[in-house]
């Protein structure tokens, strides 16, 4: 959650979201599709890629992407910040952000 001004409580921008396994990480995926989010195609990341890494999925919930950390670094770094979800926090914090989720 943020600790900034008048934004306290408030959701960060970026989340990312600790899964473990290939049928959990395709139910994600599904999920996020299923709620709009798209793909972030940068060059490095694609569907597939988010899939079969083992690395968080990061999840930018303004512009509606997702994606995932490409290596042991920033993925190290985002367990230390404490940004790091399980994923039913995320599915928590989805319905908290929007009642009107598909699941």
């Amino acid at each position: 959650m943020r600790e900034d001004g008048n934004e306290k409580n408030m959701p960060a921008d970026i989340c990312y979201v600790r899964i473990r396994g290939k049928e959990a990480r395709v139910l994600f995926v599904e999920f996020l599709e299923k709620n709009g989010y798209a793909c972030e195609a940068d060059g490095s990341t694609s569907r597939e890629e988010v899939i079969k890494t083992r690395f968080p999925v990061a999840v930018d919930i303004n512009r509606k992407l997702y994606g995932c950390l490409h290596n042991t670094v920033c993925a190290a770094a985002a367990s230390s910040s404490r940004s790091l979800l399980s994923v039913e926090e995320f599915y928590e914090l989805a319905e908290w952000m929007s009642p009107f989720i598909i699941v």
